[in-house]
């Protein structure tokens, strides 16, 4: 059950992020409004309340987005993605420890997802935990799948919590830059 799960979601990711590309030139509100046809068409279908709370978010208007979302889970009570994404409208409006309960619900059900871990270390480093963050980062660097796809500032985010928590991590500070030009070359 579990694996399906995973599968599920990967593709409800995969498929997110291919509309996003297909609708990437057009504006947003162009998209909001065809996106509201398609809903008036099939209400009952919770991507395309997912894909219009994205939107919102993207536009900057967070409790539209939060409805959006909202409705799109009492639609399909098993979702993926919806505690994702309201975990990060709740980190964007500074609510830390909101996020984090969101993040750890999510991960509970995925918990290899790079973007929820990504997203609950920076929740724990403003929360004051930069051990338990850096595990965070560490640990999204390790799911990316093909191995080596991460990006400079995962090892950096990884390396900063390290440094902030002190003690014998400013040393594993350190060793995961090293790690990161092991990983990435020369970067500019």
């Amino acid at each position: 059950m579990a694996a399906g799960n995973s599968r599920r979601c990967a593709l409800f990711l995969s498929l997110c992020l291919f509309s996003g590309l297909a609708y990437a030139h057009v504006p947003v509100d162009d998209q909001i409004a065809r996106i509201t046809a398609q809903i008036r068409q099939k209400p009952a279908d919770a991507s395309l309340y997912l894909r219009r709370g994205d939107l919102y978010r993207a536009r900057g208007e967070p409790a539209k987005a939060r409805d959006d979302y909202l409705h799109a889970s009492r639609i399909d009570p098993a979702l993926a993605g919806v505690e994702l994404r309201l975990g990060i409208l709740s980190l964007e409006a500074g609510e830390f420890r909101k996020a984090r309960g969101l993040f750890d619900r999510y991960l509970r059900k995925q918990p290899n997802d790079v973007v929820g871990l990504r997203m609950r270390g920076r929740a724990l480093r403003e929360l004051g935990m930069p051990a338990a963050a850096a595990e965070d980062f560490h640990r999204a660097i390790a799911a990316l799948q093909p191995p080596g796809q991460a990006r400079p500032e995962d090892y950096l985010d990884w390396a900063r919590a390290l440094e902030a928590a002190g003690g014998r991590h400013r040393e594993e500070a350190i060793e995961a830059l090293e790690e990161g030009m092991r990983a990435l070359g020369p970067i500019v």
